[in-house]
């Protein structure tokens, strides 16, 4: 190592909080500073209000503060390569995580795959804390949330909204709080937590959730099952193919 990485090292641990813009605002201070004495204070006419003493003690000012920009010059280039990396390895991860979702936990499309999104959403949100990594972890509103999108989309009041726009809402926020929550935002994700989520929904969580809000998915899937053939009746409340 030469001695202006090893400066530039050591300058870095003495400042290891420090971001390269930081450093950069000191750097330009610095040469400021230096530019200041050597352009102006030892320059003409100034030159004339200093001794001889004075004049060497201002060069020698300049002298250091020049060798210690380099230093903070050097530190800044150093944190800045190792920010770089590092924003690299975050967008990795962040990569990985919804590589590693988007397997197992896909969108909504068949009416089975709308009904299995919002079971999911509900019993993700009933029993996240067991698996978060921090317990009381904000997850939407549960059934509540469910029911009020669910019958806009039955509610002629609301012609832009559809039952079928329920199943992805649910997949999205289940999707992010995943993503958010099953992995620390700086380490490479594997799948084995994913993994563990879906085998505790199948074994455990799904039959719950249905016996929890069975007249729900009752009337859910029925609105569905209407809504994806298209037998909606013409400018009638859909509410009463429900009754």
């Amino acid at each position: 190592m030469s001695e202006k990485e090893k400066s530039g090292s050591e300058l870095l641990e003495a400042l290891k909080y420090a971001t390269s813009d930081r450093l950069k605002s000191v750097q330009r201070k610095l040469t400021i500073a230096r530019n200041t004495i050597t352009g102006d204070a030892l320059t003409r006419p100034y030159d004339a209000f200093f001794s001889e003493n004075d004049k060497e003690v201002l060069r020698q000012a300049a002298n250091i503060l020049g060798q210690f920009k380099n230093k903070v010059e050097h530190a800044k280039e150093i944190r800045a390569r190792e920010e770089k990396e590092r924003d690299a390895f975050l967008k990795r991860c962040g990569f990985l995580r919804q590589t590693i979702l988007n397997k197992y936990l896909k969108s909504p499309r068949s009416i089975g795959e709308h009904t299995e999104s919002v079971v999911f959403h509900l019993a993700l949100q009933r029993f996240r804390d067991s698996i978060a990594r921090y317990r009381g972890t904000y997850f939407g509103h549960g059934i509540k949330w469910t029911e009020d999108n669910f019958n806009c989309g039955l509610d002629d009041k609301y012609p832009h909204m559809k039952v079928k726009h329920v199943a992805p809402k649910c997949h999205t926020e289940s999707f992010d709080w995943l993503s958010e929550n099953l992995w620390k935002y700086d380490e490479e994700p594997t799948a084995d937590q994913v993994i563990k989520v879906m085998d505790l929904f199948h074994g455990e969580w799904r039959d719950v959730t249905l016996d929890s809000y069975k007249d729900f998915f009752q009337h859910y899937n029925k609105a569905l099952l209407f809504e994806f053939e298209g037998n909606r009746p013409a400018n009638s409340p859909f509410h009463s193919i429900l009754s």
